[in-house]
C-alpha cells in the first residue's frame, strides 16, 4: 500500500519524467540528425533506410534518461553539448553491437578502428558511420584517453561473452560478464557529462549500467534463449532467484548513493527516480512468477511455451498504470 504523500510524490515524479520525455521527443525530431554530423548520402542510403535508425532512437531514449538521472545529483539538466555526445554514442553503440553479432567479422579490425578512428581505416559503410560518430564524441570531450580506455574494457567484455556463447558456464560467470558489459557502458555514458568523476561516482555509474544490463537480460529472457545466448536471467532455476538478485543490486546501489558527497535532497530524489525505473522490472518478474506458478515453467525452461507470455510491454497504458502504482510504495 501507499500513503497520500507517496501518491502526490508519484504524480510529481511522473510529471517530471513526462517533461524529460517530451523534450527528448522534440530533440529527436529537430536536432538529432544535425548533431550526428554525417554525410547526406549515408543518411539516405543507410541510416534512414534500415531498422538501425529506430534502434538508435531506442538507445537514445534509454541513455538520455540515464544521463538525466545522473544530473539529478548535481542539480542541473543536460546541456546541448552533453546531449550531442549522448546522441552520437547512442548511434555508434548499436553498430558495435552488430559487429559482434555478425559471423566471420574480424574483431581485431574493429578494435583497431576503435583505437584509430579514421574513415580511411573503415572497410564498409557501417564502419564509416561508427568512425564518424566516435570522432564526434572524441573531438568534444577532454577525457579522450579515459573514455577510450573504458571503451576497450567494454570491447573485451563483449568479446568474452561472444567466446562463451553456446557454452555451459557457471551462473556467477554469466552474472559477472553481464555486469562488465553493462557497467562499462554506463561508465562510458557518465564520462560524456561535463564533470570530473571521482572514484565513488565512477563506481555508481558502473553499477547503474550493470543494473540496466540486468534489466535488459530479464526483459529479453526469451529472445536471448531463442538466440542461444545464455544469461543469468534465462538460466535461473526460479523467478525468486532473479528477484533476490535485483533487490540485492538495488540495495548496493542505494548504499553507495548515501555515501556520496551531495545534499540529502538530491540523493533522495535520485533514489526515488531509480525506484520508479526499477518498478518496471518488478512488474516483469511478477508476470514471470505467474507463469512459474500456473504452468510450472522456470525461466531456464522458457522455450517450452511461445514467446507471448514472456513479453511485458512497458509502453502499453495498462502496464504503465501498473508501474505507477507499483512504484509508489518505494517513494520517500
Amino acid at each position: 500500500m501507499f500513503s497520500p504523500k507517496q501518491f502526490v510524490l508519484g504524480v510529481v515524479y511522473y510529471s517530471k519524467a513526462l517533461g524529460v520525455y517530451w523534450r527528448l521527443r522534440n530533440y529527436l525530431k529537430r536536432d538529432f540528425i544535425r548533431d550526428l554530423h554525417f554525410p547526406s548520402n549515408l543518411q539516405k542510403d543507410y541510416f534512414y533506410a534500415s531498422p538501425y535508425y529506430n534502434r538508435t532512437k531506442q538507445y537514445m531514449h534509454a541513455n538520455h534518461f540515464f544521463g538525466e538521472l545522473l544530473c539529478v545529483l548535481r542539480n542541473y539538466k543536460m546541456d546541448d553539448a552533453e546531449r550531442m555526445r549522448f546522441a552520437n554514442l547512442s548511434a555508434v553503440a548499436p553498430l558495435f553491437d552488430d559487429f559482434f553479432d555478425k559471423p566471420k567479422i574480424d574483431l581485431q579490425q574493429i578494435k583497431y578502428l576503435l583505437n584509430n578512428p579514421d574513415v580511411q581505416n573503415a572497410h564498409n559503410e557501417e564502419q564509416r558511420l561508427a568512425v564518424i560518430f566516435l570522432r564526434n564524441i572524441l573531438q568534444s570531450i577532454e577525457n579522450e584517453d579515459d573514455f577510450l580506455s573504458v571503451a576497450n574494457q567494454l570491447f573485451t567484455a563483449q568479446n568474452q561473452a561472444l567466446e562463451n556463447q553456446n557454452k555451459e558456464v557457471p551462473k556467477e560467470y554469466l552474472f559477472e560478464l553481464s555486469r562488465q558489459k553493462g557497467g562499462y557502458s554506463g561508465l562510458m555514458y557518465a564520462l560524456l557529462l561535463n564533470w570530473h568523476l571521482d572514484e565513488n561516482e565512477r563506481e555508481l555509474a558502473f553499477d547503474l549500467g550493470a543494473f540496466g544490463q540486468l534489466m535488459d537480460d530479464i526483459f529479453d529472457l526469451y529472445d536471448d534463449k531463442k538466440a542461444g545466448i545464455a544469461t543469468l536471467a534465462n538460466t535461473a532455476d526460479a523467478v525468486l532467484e532473479l528477484q533476490q538478485i535485483v533487490q540485492k543490486t538495488l540495495s548496493e546501489i542505494t548504499d553507495k548513493i548515501h555515501v556520496l558527497n551531495y545534499n540529502s535532497k538530491a540523493k533522495r530524489q535520485f533514489i526515488n527516480i531509480l525506484s520508479i525505473f526499477a518498478s518496471s522490472i518488478h512488474l516483469a518478474l511478477d508476470s514471470y512468477q505467474k507463469i512459474e506458478n500456473s504452468q510450472q515453467i522456470k525461466p531456464k525452461d522458457c522455450l517450452r511455451i511461445d514467446r507471448t507470455p514472456w513479453i511485458v510491454d512497458m509502453e502499453s497504458p495498462k502496464n504503465l498504470l501498473k508501474m505507477f502504482f507499483a512504484s509508489l510504495s518505494y517513494l520517500h
